[in-house]
């Protein structure tokens, strides 16, 4: 199968409709609904996740989609694949008090990948990885810590 040209330049698209409370419907131009929507300790339902929860999801989704990625690029399989992502931020910054910053402070991520790779093949993997994820970048250029836990078997 031959290869597909990607563009340049994506842009990325998201509609979202507030519903009331704290929480909104998005939409995405691929058809996906999803809601999100502020902590229960913040005053929300929740109907959905937190924006900052979503942010972990999308980083823990784009770690195992990117890793699958790389590994097929290179030849190399993979049987099983788990990420558990979280980190660290202030309520207080995301509510305006003064001396906090909304941010991730630390970010760390558990990887417990099974695969035939070998050393060498893995450490090419992890490197990749960290140079093409959109949500590492996102998270290390904001000023997080970024920790990484790996477990590696065959």
């Amino acid at each position: 199968m031959a290869k597909k040209e990607l563009p340049e330049v994506n842009v990325a698209r998201a509609h979202a409709v507030w519903q009331g409370g704290e929480c909104s419907e998005i939409k995405t131009p691929d058809g996906h609904t999803l809601y999100i929507d502020s902590p229960g300790y913040a005053g929300g339902e929740p109907k959905g996740p937190a924006p900052t929860g979503m942010m972990i999801c999308a980083y823990a989704g784009a770690t195992n989609m990117l890793l699958k990625r790389i590994a097929d690029g290179m030849g190399v399989t993979i049987h099983a694949l788990e990420v558990e992502a979280r980190g660290s931020y202030s309520p207080r910054g995301i509510a305006g008090a003064e001396g906090y910053h909304p941010r991730y402070t630390e970010v760390e991520v558990d990887i417990d990948i099974r695969t035939d790779a070998t050393p060498d093949q893995m450490e090419q993997i992890k490197s990749e990885r960290r140079r093409r994820c959109p949500a590492y970048g996102v998270l290390a250029e904001s000023g997080a810590t970024m920790e990484e836990n790996w477990k590696i078997s065959s």
